[in-house]
């Protein structure tokens, strides 16, 4: 779990996805610093998934969006939960690769070193996008970049600009400047802890 300065929340959204795999869980930092009210938050938080086309978009029919969870530090002491019920289903028909298979989104933010990178696993990767070495094919990758940049803009001018957090609070958040999806699509295995 990050640790989360003043002013900043963290989002887990939850994919729901077919079989027993149980839901997927993609997670997001945020400066809310400008926002007074967890209202206003999660309002925000909302708006870049919530973009006119949303990054599901370019998921599979067989996953859906369906909570945003956000724990939101308003000051100090105990950070604040917020939750909202959301309904956004993939848009991509047809058979689904296994529920790991995920497109990767790059969070760049445009200072050195492996703790000012992040990344993000969007569930929900449908076979005909992918061929058999795993490169993402056809328009897919720049629809996919157009809706992570416009997914971007949408939450930094909401308020709720991307940011990479830390575990270590001596170090700052980082804004996100690019939100790249990577040519290849990635797995992301369970951990158990």
């Amino acid at each position: 779990m990050s640790f989360l300065p003043i002013g900043f929340a963290e989002c887990s959204a939850t994919f729901t996805i077919p079989g027993n795999s149980g839901p997927a869980q993609v997670v997001t930092g945020h400066d809310v610093s400008g926002l007074a009210t967890s209202l206003a938050v999660i309002d925000a938080i909302n708006d870049g998934w919530d973009a006119t086309v949303p990054l599901t978009n370019w998921l599979s029919s067989a996953v859906t969006l369906v909570a945003l969870d956000v724990r939101w530090q308003a000051a100090a002491g105990d950070a604040v939960s917020i939750s909202r019920t959301v309904s956004q289903t993939g848009a991509v028909g047809g058979a689904m690769l296994p529920p790991q298979v995920c497109y990767l989104l790059q969070k760049i933010s445009g200072f050195a070193g492996r703790k000012n990178r992040g990344r993000m696993y969007l569930p929900g990767v449908q076979e005909d996008t992918v061929n058999d070495g795993g490169l993402v094919v056809g328009a897919t990758l720049v629809n996919l970049a157009a809706t992570a940049a416009a997914a971007l803009s949408n939450w930094g001018t909401s308020g709720a600009e991307l940011v990479i957090l830390h575990t270590d609070p001596a170090d700052t958040p980082r804004p996100v400047v690019e939100l790249a999806p990577a040519p290849v699509v990635a797995t992301q295995r369970r951990r158990l802890r």
